[in-house]
């Protein structure tokens, strides 16, 4: 039965690193449940860490959390150093998304379960990727790019790196260099991102809209303004199929489209779109998150261009009501 379930894990990984989150969930619950009758902690271990990765791809991170301390639980139960360490830096990936001081804060804790461990290679490298996109979610974009440097080097080191580790570090270290103004630096990144990307898992997959996101903030940059709202149309037309019409990730392209939208003089769509990511962002955050400033900002715009000043005003006052007690944010980007 033991193998039978790790086969079980092994197929719903497959589905998870195909995009196909959705089915990769209701199986992932399944065997944990059915490893948790078994009480056999090594099987638990491996079915939550499957678990855990595709509940942060699918952006839902509460109970992507709770799977990974449960996992800091198994693992410090059977004294597996490895799996320990793994466990911390997977922590600190899932609180860098929405608590950054929380992530940083276990810093220091995470490296010393690495060097415990022994790892130079890999998880090294994917704790300084994390720890760069904690900084980045802070604002310290100089120490981002510092630590995401060095995860792009661990992992481009050796005759034979793996692409699909340094995918996603490639592509954080592109945010950082765009919010430190060093554009042409980014796009190179995002360009290397995207080709592995495209070439080992498909074009049309989540993670290669992911970097379409950021790369769409660079194209509006640089005013290319029509290509940079189709490449988020795109973006938008690959999470929908990946998370559903209502997944947390949706909201991302939707606000950027939204955000562009109201500059383009577009405004019946800009609304439409904006109103959608608010939905989206209130269902998976509340009422009060710092997502919802720019959203409702945007949207009073559109509103208020729209000669719809009642409902305008509604938006913008919400959106300073927030303001009052939490931190700025800018143009969405997708770390990975």
């Amino acid at each position: 039965e033991i193998a039978a379930l790790r086969t079980r894990v092994h197929d719903a990984h497959a589905l998870d690193l195909a995009g196909q989150y959705a089915p990769a969930l209701a199986a992932l619950r399944a065997i944990t449940a059915a490893a948790d009758r078994l009480g056999y902690p090594p099987l638990q271990i491996e079915a939550s860490v499957a678990l855990g990765s595709v509940q942060t791809n699918l952006r839902d991170f509460k109970p992507a959390e709770a799977t990974t301390r449960r996992q800091l639980g198994l693992a410090a139960a059977i004294k597996d150093d490895a799996q320990l360490a793994a466990s911390w830096v997977m922590l600190i990936a899932v609180l860098q998304y929405t608590r950054p001081d929380d992530a940083l804060a276990l810093r220091d804790t995470a490296q010393l379960a690495v060097t415990r461990a022994g790892d130079r290679g890999p998880l090294q490298g994917r704790l300084h990727r994390v720890i760069g996109e904690a900084y980045a979610g802070r604002g310290d974009y100089a120490a981002a790019e510092t630590a995401l440097r060095a995860a792009t080097a661990l992992a481009e080191r050796g005759p034979e790196p793996d692409e699909l580790v340094l995918a996603p570090e490639l592509n954080s270290l592109g945010v950082a260099l765009k919010n430190a103004g060093k554009f042409a630096e980014a796009r190179a990144a995002y360009q290397r991102a995207i080709a592995i990307w495209e070439r080992r898992l498909g074009p049309d997959h989540p993670f290669v809209a992911g970097v379409l996101t950021n790369v769409a903030s660079l194209l509006w940059h640089d005013g290319k303004y029509d290509d940079a709202r189709a490449a988020n149309q795109r973006v938008l037309a690959v999470f929908e199929g990946a998370y559903g019409k209502t997944g947390p990730a949706v909201a991302i392209p939707l606000d950027n489209l939204g955000e562009e939208e109201v500059s383009l003089g577009l405004y019946d769509d800009a609304a439409a779109h904006l109103r959608r990511a608010i939905a989206i962002d209130e269902a998976a955050s509340g009422n009060t998150s710092c997502d919802l400033i720019p959203e409702l900002d945007n949207l009073g715009a559109a509103l208020a261009y729209l000669g719809r000043f009642a409902e305008a005003d509604q938006a913008l006052d919400r959106a300073r009501a927030i303001a009052a007690t939490a931190p700025g944010v800018d143009h969405r980007s997708e770390g990975r």
